[in-house]
């Protein structure tokens, strides 16, 4: 019989077990996260991890493309040069791409940082700051290389913790989340390379003491960690300064950044942009900050085969850098990988001199500042000279201070970096020597540095950075031990367990329920009372231990060590061992003892906690009353607990009686909830058997009769959930969408200078908001209200820090802004509610806070610019100095100059420049408008301008003017200046005008006398000029004993009329005739020439170089010139449209009836890269040939010499 009811129970025991599984299968259930989202909804956050799936997926497609393409174009016939026009159209597309994947990219990347900062919480602890993406390039800018590019992103260690467990809420726990001590790294290498997810987050914790262990161990981990750059912290973002040594850091810090590439083969290297990319990024940052002159940059690409200037390289650098170029050569990529290496160690040695020297200066200051305290120190203490002594007392040591901080800093910084890299730098240390080794006191101070988990179970390190400072403020005497119990330490009841585990024998998951329950509020007090006490325990017991050694002979600072030291290490055995030596010794000291108390609950029972597990008991006691704490899986003694396991399994004794009648009632209440009556529940509880399997086939039917239901309703429920969800995307818009501020009038705003303005006045500025948030906004309201068939309550708030603005429509505001030099930097909080939603709907409730602003910059106009003439006057081609004036320059400020005038533009550092005056037509005057703007270099503001009208006349064409090509004379151009390198050069057209005049001519020649007859032979000779020029050359050539056959002399004559301009289309041609008359003696005779000198454009040449001819830009430019009759010369006379001239009066015996006027210019010749405004350099310097000459013969003038009529002739 007993065995029977045995059975009988045991039966329905199972059939109880079987029926809370089946309906348990048929509720829907998700898993929860252990910790709740803040800042978006689950849904939400599963959403955005949707969107990252759907651009990894995306981003796949993209790579095998873009390698299929690449490989196509590389195995085609093509030339090279298509080949590699191609290939950079496909690298640019590719670009493309990921530039608009980066920037879905950049949506998931901040969702993920804003939710991690948020669970957090808000603290003003540097644990816990937010994170930013502060590094790096910004997703707007050109340059960034989309999904090709990392996020470097910075915040409080805390912040950063909750990265992992918000991408687990996101779906995307199949990215790899690499943590270490100084970064988390999320991203994991695919065939294409990194992970295209590729976020990197910097740690920031507690500062450590310079010089201190934990300075050394903090410092030695960034370097080793390749995401770290060690130099940015010894640069100040605000003024710039750098710290000694802080190029060298840098130097390793790129070296480190580049080490894939530079330890890759020439293969993997070559078309590898995740192993060429940082390496071309970090030699270019390096050749910055190394100051690497051109000079020896070239000598070293020349050294392995790199045919580029140090210009084009860098060019290249930065093109790899952004993506724009890949290099898929490995031979090219070897050779840029040699001349990386050796760039590095060229850069390393300079910076290292330069880091040396800056030490030095550091110490010779600090020695400075040492000399004059030691001297302060003797200046009596009088009435007079105290106050004064005291703050420069106190001015020297904050400045000792901080020199010895950054000696100390700059060092640790080098060779830490330096040992990462494997690199061994020689720093000077001109400083006092140091010890050979580590004192007592230094082995006291910073020997053990490990985190012991418990001081004899009693103390335990809440952060290892805070705890050493701690430490070290207690043994300089700045802190007391409770502040080391208190801040630095964890002190746990001595029996801390997982809550649940309960002293005292066996109890029912009921009663443990309701005792857990009953005790939360008393829990909570008991464990701050319990704290509390043992803080003040742990440091009554540490000062007892330092009183002790004190009193046993110790000075109070190397008793503090002691104690600082057992805390550090975890072990009482470093006090004891110390008090067994003392006692050796002869002393008398006695160990003090450690009390620590443990907690006793309300009704008897031991309830053990551990520090900040608070939230634990709360969730335990409401768990169990609400029936989602525990889930009873088997007729056993095993109890899981909830989430994702806070606790431990807990093994509870319980009795079979109470158990049974549990399961009873969850199955009472299964069965209610699949519809089942209540009679006929409860009687299937009490009765089981056929009865049971009645009831649970009617439960059956219930449930298919439920499921066709169910598919009526997922039909209409799945277009308003698709319908919700596009609101829901709208609102989660709203967190990240671009929020733009305008200003009118723009920001900055100049004031004008005006002595006698108004002390009051004032500058009125509209500030609104752009980007079209309003707009999102109004869209919810609606699709809210067609969605849920209610009006919700939707409000937007815009509150500006601006003090006085004047709101005159949402997220439009006026302000009046005093009319004073200052910035105004300014907030825009806003926030939108949405409410008044009840039933199913009320999810949809939101609060959405965003945060924008802008700085309102006005400026003192006091500079004032103006032109030096209101009006100027220029004839056609004039290329010619205009000037400024200005005034109220600041001593301490820099400026520039800015000028515009037609469509030319220049700035220069001094108020001059040149203006060409170019008439669209050369026959009509015109009058046009320029302008000069003062600004600040510093700012590069614009601070006052001035404009001044310039006429432009066209040049005056006379009778006697002539016109002529300054290129006209090929000849000369092609064999007597560096255009010979070009043949087929096409010179521009470069019209110079001349107008020659004289004066003093008497009369004129009668036709017919003998000097008209004379005149007539050398307008007509009976000989060309060419057969002249013939004979003159032989008797010059048989006075030197040599002689020219005919085809030689042909070419010398054909040169020589080149040469000297002469030579025209008929073979050598004589001059024209300029003018004719009698010149009386003792008369003046003046000449005078007027010359408009063009400017020419540059043009295009072709000079052979070693690699093939090279296309270059070519500019002449006419200095002076001067006029020349072969008997006098002009002053030399710069500028266009310019005269000059000459006179001499007339001799018998020294008078030139007839001569030539000559005009000699002067100009120069630079070279320029084709297409740049970039010099060509040859050993360092610009190419330049200056000066260079040219003639040009004008004409000739007969003047013959005649006595004035009725003078009396005498022999």
């Amino acid at each position: 019989m007993n065995n029977d009811l045995c059975l009988k129970f045991f039966l329905q025991h199972l059939i109880c077990i079987g029926l809370i599984v089946f309906l348990a299968l048929l509720s829907p259930c998700r898993a929860m996260s252990a910790v709740d989202p803040v800042l978006y909804t689950d849904k939400e956050l599963w959403a955005i991890g949707n969107l990252w799936k759907q651009t990894e997926v995306a981003w796949d497609a993209e790579m095998q493309a873009y390698r299929d393409n690449l490989a196509q174009i590389e195995n085609s016939p093509m030339s090279e040069t298509r080949k590699k026009y191609f290939m950079q159209r496909e690298v640019s597309r590719h670009r493309a791409v990921s530039q608009e994947l980066g920037r879905k990219r950049h949506q998931v990347h901040q969702a993920v940082l804003n939710e991690s900062s948020a669970r957090a919480g808000n603290s003003r602890s540097i644990l816990r700051q937010r994170i930013d993406a502060s590094l790096g390039t910004s997703i707007d800018d050109r340059a960034h290389r989309g999904l090709m590019g990392d996020l470097d992103a910075a915040g409080g260690a805390v912040a950063v913790d909750n990265v992992e467990s918000v991408l687990q809420d996101m779906g995307l726990d199949h990215l790899t989340v690499t943590d270490s001590p100084a970064t988390l790294e999320v991203g994991a290498p695919t065939p294409w390379g990194d992970d295209p997810f590729d976020l990197t987050v910097h740690k920031q914790g507690l500062p450590a003491q310079v010089g201190s262990e934990y300075h050394r161990i903090q410092i030695e981990n960034h370097a080793r960690n390749h995401e770290v750059f060690v130099s940015a912290s010894m640069r100040d973002p605000v003024t710039g300064k750098t710290r000694a040594g802080a190029g060298y850091v840098e130097v390793q810090d790129h070296l480190k950044k580049a080490s894939g590439g530079l330890n890759s083969s020439s293969g993997d290297l070559a078309g590898n942009p995740e192993l060429m990319q940082p390496m071309a990024k970090s030699v270019d940052k390096t050749l910055r900050v190394s100051e690497l002159p051109d000079e020896e940059l070239g000598s070293i690409l020349e050294r392995h085969g790199i045919r580029e200037s140090p210009q084009e390289f860098r060019r290249k650098l930065n093109n790899i850098k952004e993506a724009r170029t890949v290099v898929s050569d490995p031979s090219e990529a070897g050779r840029m990988r040699q001349a990386a290496a050796e760039i590095f160690d060229s850069a390393e040695s300079r910076t290292l001199q330069r880091a040396n020297q800056e030490l030095r200066a550091r110490e010779d200051a600090l020695r400075r500042i040492d000399e004059n305290m030691r001297r302060l120190d003797n200046v009596s203490d009088t009435e007079a000279t105290r106050l004064r002594k005291e703050r420069l007392q106190q001015s020297y040591q904050q400045r000792q201070s901080a020199l010895r901080q950054e000696i100390t800093d700059s060092r640790a910084r080098m060779q830490a970096t330096a040992a990462a890299n494997g690199r061994k730098p020689v720093i000077e240390l001109t400083g006092p020597e140091t010890p050979a080794g580590p004192t007592r006191m230094q082995q006291l101070g910073s020997g053990a540095r490990r985190a012991a988990q418990v001081y004899g179970t009693v103390t335990d390190f809440t952060d290892i950075g805070h705890l050493g400072q701690t430490l070290e403020d207690y043994m300089e005497g700045d802190a007391s031990l409770f502040d080391v119990a208190r801040q630095g330490l964890r002190v746990p009841p001595l029996s801390a367990t997982p809550v649940g585990m309960v002293a005292g024998g066996a109890e029912t998951i009921v009663g443990t329920s309701k005792r857990m329950g009953q005790s939360i509020v008393d829990a909570r007090d008991a464990h701050l009372t319990i704290r509390q006490a043992n803080e003040n325990n742990l440091a009554a017991y540490l000062t007892q231990w330092e009183i002790r050694f004190r009193r046993a002979g110790m000075d109070p600072g190397e008793a503090r060590a002691y104690v600082a030291a057992s805390v550090e290490a975890g072990n009482l055995d470093v006090l004891e061992a110390r008090a067994e030596a003392l006692r050796a010794a002869g002393a008398e000291i006695e160990s003090p003892e450690l009390v620590i108390e443990d907690g006793i609950g309300p009704d008897g029972g031991k309830l053990y906690m551990l520090y900040n597990l608070g939230d634990v008991v709360y969730g335990m006691g409401e768990s169990v009353y609400s029936g989602a704490a525990y889930t009873i899986r088997a007729p056993g003694r095993i109890v899981e607990s909830w989430a994702e396991g806070e606790l431990a399994e807990a093994v509870l004794e319980y009795d079979s009686r109470t158990a049974e009648a549990d399961m009873r009632v969850q199955m009472f209440r299964a069965l209610r909830n699949a519809g089942i009556e209540r009679d006929k529940a409860l009687q299937a509880v009490n009765e089981g058997g056929s009865f049971m399997r009645s009831v649970f086939q009617e439960a059956r039917e219930l449930q298919e009769q439920a499921r066709l239901e169910q598919e009526r309703l997922e039909a209409e429920i799945l277009d308003l959930e698709q319908r919700i969800n596009r609101i829901l995307s709208e609102i989660n818009r709203l967190r990240w969408m671009d929020i733009t501020v305008h200003t009118t009038p723009p920001s900055p705003m100049n004031i004008p200078y005006d002595p006698d303005a108004d002390e009051d006045m004032v500058f009125e500025v509209e500030i609104s908001l752009g980007g079209g948030f309003q707009n999102t906004v109004n869209r919810i309201r609606h699709g809210i209200r067609d969605a849920a068939g209610q009006d919700p309550d939707v409000s937007v708030t815009y509150e500006i820090s601006l003090p006085g603005a004047q709101e005159t429509e949402p997220g439009q505001w006026l302000a009046e802004i005093p009319a004073v030099p200052e910035a105004y930097p300014f907030l825009v909080d806003i926030e939108v509610n949405i409410s008044g939603l009840d039933g199913h709907f009320s999810f949809m409730q939101r609060t959405v806070r965003r945060q924008t602003g802008d700085v309102l910059l006005l400026l003192a106009a006091e500079e004032k610019i103006e032109f030096q003439e209101s009006q100027y006057s220029f004839t056609d081609g004039d290329y010619e100095p205009v000037h400024a004036v200005v005034s109220n320059l600041n001593p301490d400020s820099t400026y520039y100059y800015y000028w515009t005038f037609m469509e030319q533009d220049g700035i220069t550092e001094i108020p001059a420049w040149k203006l060409h005056a170019i008439l669209e037509d050369s026959e009509e005057p015109q009058s046009f408008t320029a302008t000069v703007s003062l600004a600040d270099i510093r700012t590069g503001l614009l601070l006052d301008e001035d404009q001044a009208m310039v006429h432009v006349h066209p040049v005056e064409i006379l009778e006697e003017t002539i016109t002529m090509d300054l290129f006209e004379n090929r000849t000369y151009w092609t064999t007597a200046t560096p255009f010979a390198n070009d043949p087929t050069v096409r010179f521009p057209e470069a019209t110079i005008i001349a107008t020659p005049g004289i004066s003093g001519i008497q009369e004129e020649i009668s036709e017919y006398s003998s000097d008209w007859e004379r005149l007539q032979e050398m307008l007509h000779p009976k000989e060309s000029v060419e057969d002249i020029m013939k004979q003159h050359m032989q008797a010059e050539l048989e006075k030197m004993g040599m002689e020219l056959s005919e085809a030689q002399m042909a070419q010398a004559l054909q040169m020589a009329g080149g040469l000297t301009g002469l030579a025209g289309e008929q073979g050598i041609e004589p001059p024209d005739l300029l003018g004719s008359g009698y010149v009386y003696p003792g008369e003046p005779v003046e000449l005078d020439l007027t010359v408009s000198v063009p400017m020419p454009p540059r043009f295009r040449v072709m000079f052979p170089s070693p690699q093939g001819a090279a296309s270059l830009d070519a500019e002449v430019r006419v200095k002076h010139w001067m006029l020349s009759t072969g008997f006098m010369y002009s002053p030399r006379v710069r500028g266009n449209n310019a005269a000059t001239s000459i006179s001499w009066v007339p001799e018998p015996d020294e008078h030139t009836e007839s001569f030539s006027l000559e005009l000699i210019t002067n100009y120069s010749i630079d070279f320029f890269k084709a297409g740049t405004d970039e010099p060509l350099v040859e050993d360092g310097i610009p190419l330049r040939y200056d000066p260079m000459t040219t003639y040009f013969t004008l004409g000739f003038f007969f003047l013959p010499l005649k006595e004035p009529p009725g003078t009396l002739e005498t022999d």
